[in-house]
């Protein structure tokens, strides 16, 4: 308060005038209210922008979340596209197999392709860069020439010397036709007619 104000309530001047600067040194220790608003001001807008940071990093760790578990979705996937790969390409060595060594009986003129593949002995098998297996040719030789297989291979696939029987009636004898019978029908065939010859 100023000295006039001291005097308007009744103070005598040297009064009014001690009052006064009681009054200002009093005041020293204050803040101003316009400092104190601003003050203010600044709190209010540091506690909203810690909220915004905490609402940030609650997204952000939410985030982080999300992208552990793509990872992890993303390597799970990547797994299974090695293990199909693997897969795939194991299927497709015994497609190949199959087909060169039923290319291979083939050529070695072989009646029966299931008989004779079932004879081979395919377990440590290479498929060569060609397209045929390492060894085969070796293995039908074999075969060909031996007293129990040699039947398998050659000639045009007919047996003279009896027909086989129908089932109906016993046993004709002329042309049977053996490059349509399977190796057990074969084997059932030769049996009861032992004086057949093969071509």
């Amino acid at each position: 308060m100023k000295k006039e104000d001291f005097e308007k309530l009744g103070l005598d001047e040297d009064m009014a005038k001690r009052c006064e600067t009681a009054s200002a040194d009093e005041l020293r220790g204050f803040i101003p209210k316009s400092r104190f608003d601003e003050v203010n001001l600044a709190k209010k807008q540091a506690n909203v922008s810690l909220k915004e940071r905490d609402v940030q990093l609650a997204s952000l760790e939410d985030a982080a979340s999300q992208i552990e578990t793509l990872k992890k979705s993303i390597s799970k996937l990547q797994g299974e596209q090695e293990s199909n790969h693997t897969k795939y390409e194991s299927q497709l060595k015994q497609i190949k197999m199959d087909h060169a060594v039923g290319l291979a009986i083939s050529g070695a003129k072989g009646k029966n392709a299931t008989a004779i593949t079932a004879l081979l002995d395919l377990s440590g098998a290479v498929l060569e860069e060609d397209g045929s297996i390492q060894g085969l040719g070796d293995q039908l030789t074999t075969l060909m020439e031996a007293h129990d297989s040699k039947f398998l291979f050659g000639g045009n696939g007919t047996m003279r010397g009896a027909v086989p029987s129908d089932g109906n009636g016993p046993t004709g004898h002329g042309n049977a036709d053996t490059s349509t019978m399977t190796y057990s029908q074969l084997s059932s065939y030769m049996a009861r007619n032992p004086d057949s010859v093969i071509d």
